[in-house]
């Protein structure tokens, strides 16, 4: 559970790792402190999200800036790849989604659009954006993914369902600040259905997260930051349908937002608790 905490002015990136196979219990690494820090850029850092390819030699931390890593416990330095034009005004909240076939990530991202570098008048609604890397060093000429015309969206969150081609997506529509759901069954460049109503009714919410049980068989989990101040936790067995309901028990860290949750193997485990103690 890498994550940036929100009342920690540097935006580090400090790291929990769950109580044994519990999916809803986190406990704090490092004895409480950061595992990486930036100070390239703006300074600080935000939005990561962790990924890996389909043998786990390789992991990338992708945020405001990207760090990279053989074992998720000896990091490189941070560095700052060019991914958009410059009259884009941001690059919020990436993700990626490896590619088997191609070797490399499809990856996503918000931005929007000024008619100048100096980001100076009007803007175009946020969209989410999409490129192709195979090392987050360089990336494809980037296109947009999700430009509606009515709304901006952002904070875009894949959740794979187990069988190729089948997905649920999780974005935030900017106007109501309301987290809805769409779903395909023909992969992430496919067709795409709205999941029924919102994740959940309640606004504001953004910045959501997705992950699957690792025991119970169909089971979800959904974290939605409520804008002011941490994550809500919901659960699910019928994820298609957006039936999410609070959790029965809530070991989420409190404080903290807009960060990722990473299945990880007993040697991982085991090889981040020893290198980042409790």
């Amino acid at each position: 559970l890498p994550h940036d905490r929100i009342f920690d002015n540097s935006h580090n990136i400090e790291q929990f790792l769950s109580v044994g196979n519990d999916p809803i219990n986190f406990q704090h690494l490092n004895q409480g402190n950061s595992i990486l820090n930036s100070d390239i850029g703006t300074g600080g850092v935000r939005d990561p999200y962790l990924t890996t390819n389909s043998d786990r030699s390789v992991f990338y931390l992708i945020a405001t800036v990207v760090w990279t890593s053989s074992n998720l416990v000896d990091w490189s330095g941070p560095y700052l790849p060019t991914v958009e034009v410059p009259e884009a005004g941001m690059v919020w909240a990436p993700s990626a989604v490896y590619d088997v076939m191609k070797q490399g990530w499809d990856v996503f991202w918000s931005s929007r659009f000024y008619d100048n570098p100096s980001h100076s008048g009007w803007a175009t609604y946020d969209r989410i954006r999409t490129s192709f890397t195979t090392d987050f060093a360089t990336f494809s000429t980037p296109s947009n993914y999700i430009s509606l015309a009515d709304t901006s969206v952002i904070d875009q969150e894949f959740q794979y369902l187990g069988s190729p081609g089948n997905y649920v997506r999780f974005l935030k529509n900017v106007t109501t600040s309301q987290v809805f759901a769409e779903k395909t069954t023909t992969g992430i460049f496919g067709t795409w259905d709205r999941a029924p109503g919102n994740a959940r009714e309640e606004s504001p919410r953004e910045g959501a997260l997705a992950y699957k049980d690792n025991v119970v068989a169909d089971k979800y989990y959904l974290w939605v930051d409520d804008d002011y101040i941490q994550y809500i936790a919901y659960e699910t067995t019928d994820i298609l349908n957006n039936a999410w309901e609070p959790t029965s028990a809530n070991g989420i860290p409190p404080s903290i937002k807009h960060g990722s949750v990473f299945p990880v193997t007993q040697a991982e485990y085991d090889l981040l608790l020893a290198k980042y103690p409790v």
